[in-house]
C-alpha cells in the first residue's frame, strides 16, 4: 500500500510540474489555447486513473490527490475560454485552485496519518473477521462433538448414571431405563442406593468406596434390583470427577451392564466342567471339592463318612459285543441306580470310562456301610432291560474307604478306596471290600500304577522331555537325551522312576519304549527342519525290550516312518544288560549298528564294569554315572573314578559324557579332565520340545554361532 501512496504521490507532483512548466514556457507562442487544452485533459484523465485506483484500494489519499489534479483541470479549462479583462471568470478558475491547493494541504499532509491509520484499522478489521470465522468454525465443531456426545450418551447399550457430589443422581441414559426398569423422572435426584439388591454387605460397599476414594474408579461386579424387584449381575464401572482448579469432587460416572446372560454362560460352562457329559454326574474334579468339605465337617462333629470305588466288571465286554452307543446305554442306566441307591445328600460321580465313585457324606457305622455296598452290587447285578433284544448282565466291583477315620487327605482316601477296589477283583469280583491299613501299600501302589499305566499307553498320557548335551569348551548343545514323562490324570507329571520298574514287570515297557523312540526319532526331524543341527538324540533302552520283543525290526520301522537318519539315534543300555545277556545283546547291537545306529553305555561304573565288554560291543559313548559327579570336588574318591572313567573313555576313543552336573565347580573339573559333554541341571533341566530349541538358539547367540 505505500508503495500506491509513493507512485501516486510522484505522478501528482511530476503532472503539476509538467503543467506549470508547459505554461510558462510557452505562453507567448502561436498555440497557447491548444497548449491549454491538451493541459487541461491530461489532468482529467489523471484524476480519472486516480479515482478508479481509489476506487479498488479504498485508499483516502488517493481520493484527495484525484480531487486536486480534477479541480486543477477545471481551472485550467476556464482560462482557455477567458480573457484578461473578464474577471468573474478569473475569479472562477482562482477559486478552483484554491480548491485544489486545500484539497492538497488536507489530504496529503493533514490526512495522510489518518490514511495510513484507516489502512491498518482496514487490516486489523480484516484480520479481525478472519479470527471470528475462526472462532465460529470451532465453536461449531465444539457444537458437532457436543452433539455427539450426547448421542453416544443416548444410544449406548450401556447404562450411564451421573451424580453429584453428594451421590445425586442429575441424568440417566436410555439403557438405564432399559436395564433397571426405572424412568429418568424416577431417579433424578435420588441415591442410586435405591438399586441396591441387598446381597452384599455393608463391608462390601466400604471396600468399593475406599477403592474409589483411593485410585479415582472402580470396576467390578455387582447384584443390583430392578424396579419390580427382578435381582440380576452387572457390571459396574464408577469414575471420580474432579475439578482442576480446586481438586474437588464433583461428578461420579457410572456405566454399568446387564450380564445376566454371560452369567448363565457361565453357569453353563461351569456345569459342563465339573459334571460328566454323559451321564450327568459330577466329575472327579467337583467329587474331591465336595470330598473336602466332607472330610472337615466330619472332623468337627467327629462322625465318619466313606468313599465307595466302583468299576464295572465284564463292561468292555459288553462294549465289544454291542458296541459304543449299547455301552453309552449301559452306563446312563448305572447311573441311574447309582443315584437311587444312595440318598440326596450323597455324591456320585464317573471317573472314568466305567468307573464310578460315590461319597458317603455321613454314616452311623461301617454296618450301614456294608448294607450301601450291597444295595448297590445287587442293583448292578440286576439285568438290563429294553436297551437289545436279550437282557445284558454285568457286576461291579467296589472299594471302600473310611475317612476321615483312615485319612483326612482327599487323595488318599480315594486311593485307598482305588486300592480296595483292586482287592475285591481279585478276590473273585462283584463284591466289596473295605481298605485295611495292613495291606502291602508297595503292592497296592504298584498294582494302582500298573493299571493306570495300561489305561496311560492306550490314552497316550505319556510325553518326552530332552535334556541338552553341552560342550563345555565351545558353549553349544551337541545332542539331547530323549527322557519319558507320564501325565497321570490325577497325580500328575510323574517321572520314569515312579513306573518304568513297574512298567518293566508287567512287559509295558515294550509298547511304551516304542513310542519313545518313535517319537525321539520325529523330533529330532522336526528340529533339523525347524534349523537345530544336534548331532545325536538319545534314548534310554530296557532289558525287557531286548529280550521280549524284535528291538531291530522296531528300530527299522522307526526310521522308515519318521525318515530319521540312523546316525542321528543313540541308544543308552546299562551295564547290567550287557553282563547278563552278553551274547544275545552282542547280535543285537551288531543289527542295529549296521543300520547306523550308535550306543552309550548309561551309567558307567554303577555295575559289573569289564574291559572285556568295551572290546566286544560297538560303543561310541561312556556316560559318568550323576553318583560320582554329585560329590565333586569334595569327596577325593569319586575323583579318582571320574578321572578314571574319563581316561579310560578317552582310551577307548569313546566320547564321554557326565550326568548330574550342577555347580560351577562340577563343571570347571570336568573341563580341566576335557570330558566331552555336560549334562546335567548347571545347564538346563530337561524340558520340552519348544523350550530345548529356545534353549539350542540361546546357547548359540550366546558362543557367536548365532546372529
Amino acid at each position: 500500500m505505500k508503495k500506491i501512496y509513493i507512485i501516486n504521490t510522484v505522478f501528482l507532483v511530476f503532472t503539476l510540474a509538467v503543467l506549470v512548466s508547459i505554461k510558462y514556457l510557452y505562453s507567448y507562442i502561436l498555440f497557447y489555447n491548444l497548449i491549454d487544452i491538451f493541459t487541461s485533459s491530461v489532468g482529467i484523465v489523471t484524476s480519472i486513473i486516480i479515482y478508479m485506483n481509489y476506487k479498488n484500494s479504498k485508499d483516502v489519499v488517493l481520493f484527495f490527490i484525484g480531487s486536486t489534479i480534477l479541480f486543477l483541470s477545471l481551472s485550467q479549462s476556464l482560462n482557455i475560454f477567458s480573457d484578461a479583462t473578464n474577471s468573474t471568470t478569473d475569479f472562477i478558475s482562482e477559486t478552483l485552485k484554491f480548491i485544489a491547493f486545500w484539497f492538497i494541504f488536507y489530504g496529503v499532509i493533514l490526512n495522510s496519518p489518518h490514511s495510513f491509520k484507516f489502512t491498518k484499522n482496514n487490516k486489523d478489521f480484516k484480520d479481525l473477521e478472519k479470527d471470528s470465522q475462526k472462532n465460529s468454525d470451532i465453536i461449531e465443531k465444539n457444537n458437532d462433538i457436543i452433539e455427539l456426545y450426547e448421542k453416544v450418551f443416548i444410544n449406548t447399550s450401556n447404562a450411564i448414571v451421573i451424580t453429584d457430589n453428594k451421590n445425586k443422581i442429575l441424568k440417566v441414559n436410555n439403557a438405564f431405563t432399559t436395564i433397571t426398569e426405572y424412568q429418568a423422572d424416577e431417579v433424578v435426584g435420588k441415591d442410586p442406593q435405591i438399586l441396591k439388591s441387598g446381597r452384599h454387605s455393608e463391608e462390601f460397599y466400604k471396600k468399593m468406596w475406599a477403592s474409589l476414594y483411593k485410585f479415582g474408579y472402580w470396576n467390578g461386579e455387582i447384584w443390583n434390583k430392578k424396579k419390580y424387584g427382578g435381582i440380576y449381575p452387572q457390571w459396574l464401572s464408577i469414575s471420580m470427577i474432579k475439578s482442576k482448579e480446586s481438586g474437588k469432587v464433583q461428578h461420579y460416572i457410572s456405566n454399568f451392564s446387564d450380564i445376566s446372560i454371560i452369567k448363565e454362560s457361565q453357569d453353563a460352562l461351569e456345569y459342563m466342567a465339573h459334571h460328566d457329559g454323559l451321564t450327568g454326574l459330577v466329575n472327579r474334579v467337583l467329587l474331591k471339592s465336595h470330598l473336602d468339605n466332607f472330610v472337615k465337617t466330619r472332623k468337627r462333629d467327629r462322625n465318619i463318612g466313606a468313599v465307595l470305588y466302583l468299576d464295572l466288571d465284564k463292561f468292555k465286554f459288553v462294549n465289544d459285543t454291542y458296541g459304543h452307543a449299547i455301552g453309552d446305554e449301559i452306563l446312563q442306566s448305572v447311573a441311574k441306580r447309582l443315584t437311587d441307591s444312595v440318598r440326596n445328600s450323597d455324591i456320585v460321580a464317573r471317573v472314568g470310562g466305567d468307573e464310578f465313585i460315590i461319597i458317603l457324606s455321613q454314616a452311623v457305622s461301617k454296618e450301614s456301610i456294608k448294607y450301601v455296598a450291597e444295595k448297590i452290587v445287587s442293583a448292578i447285578s440286576d439285568s438290563f432291560e429294553n436297551i437289545v433284544d436279550d437282557p445284558i448282565y454285568i457286576g461291579t466291583s467296589i472299594g471302600i474307604a473310611i475317612f476321615p477315620e483312615q485319612s483326612s487327605n482327599v487323595d488318599n482316601i480315594i486311593k485307598y478306596a482305588d486300592i480296595a477296589m483292586f482287592e475285591a477283583k481279585k478276590r473273585g469280583r462283584n463284591g466289596y471290600q473295605f481298605y485295611y491299613p495292613n495291606m502291602s501299600k508297595d503292592l497296592l501302589e504298584k498294582t494302582s500304577i500298573e493299571r493306570d499305566l495300561r489305561s496311560a499307553v492306550l490314552s497316550n498320557e505319556f510325553i518326552l522331555h530332552y535334556q541338552p548335551q553341552v560342550d563345555a569348551e565351545k558353549s553349544r548343545v551337541i545332542s539331547a537325551e530323549a527322557l519319558i514323562r507320564w501325565k497321570h490324570p490325577t497325580i500328575g507329571l510323574m517321572p520314569p522312576i515312579k513306573f518304568i520298574n513297574i512298567a518293566e514287570e508287567s512287559e509295558l515297557i515294550i509298547e511304551i519304549g516304542k513310542w519313545v523312540i518313535f517319537q525321539a526319532c520325529s523330533q529330532m526331524v522336526k528340529w533339523k527342519k525347524d534349523n537345530i543341527f544336534i548331532e545325536k538324540i538319545s534314548v534310554n533302552v530296557s532289558t525287557i525290550q531286548f529280550l521280549k520283543s524284535d528291538m531291530v525290526q522296531t528300530v527299522k520301522d522307526v526310521l522308515e516312518k519318521t525318515g530319521c537318519d540312523p546316525h542321528d539315534l543313540e541308544l543308552e543300555i546299562t551295564e547290567s544288560v550287557l553282563i547278563e545277556n552278553k551274547e544275545s545283546m552282542l547280535k543285537t547291537l551288531e543289527a542295529l549298528g549296521s543300520l547306523g545306529v550308535e550306543f552309550a553305555i548309561d551309567d558307567f561304573g554303577t555295575g559289573y564294569s569289564s574291559l572285556s565288554y568295551l572290546k566286544q560291543l560297538p560303543f561310541h559313548t561312556i556316560k559318568i554315572d550323576r553318583s560320582f559327579v554329585a560329590e565333586i570336588p569334595y569327596s577325593q574318591d569319586d575323583i579318582a573314578i571320574t578321572k578314571s572313567v574319563v581316561a579310560l573313555g578317552k582310551s577307548f576313543n569313546y566320547k564321554v559324557i557326565a550326568e548330574g552336573v550342577e555347580t560351577k565347580e562340577q563343571l570347571e573339573f570336568l573341563k580341566n579332565l576335557h570330558c566331552d559333554l555336560i549334562q546335567g541341571f548347571y545347564y538346563s533341566k530337561p524340558m520340552s520340545a519348544k523350550d530345548f530349541a529356545n534353549f539350542y538358539k540361546e546357547l548359540e547367540v550366546k558362543s557367536g554361532n548365532q546372529k
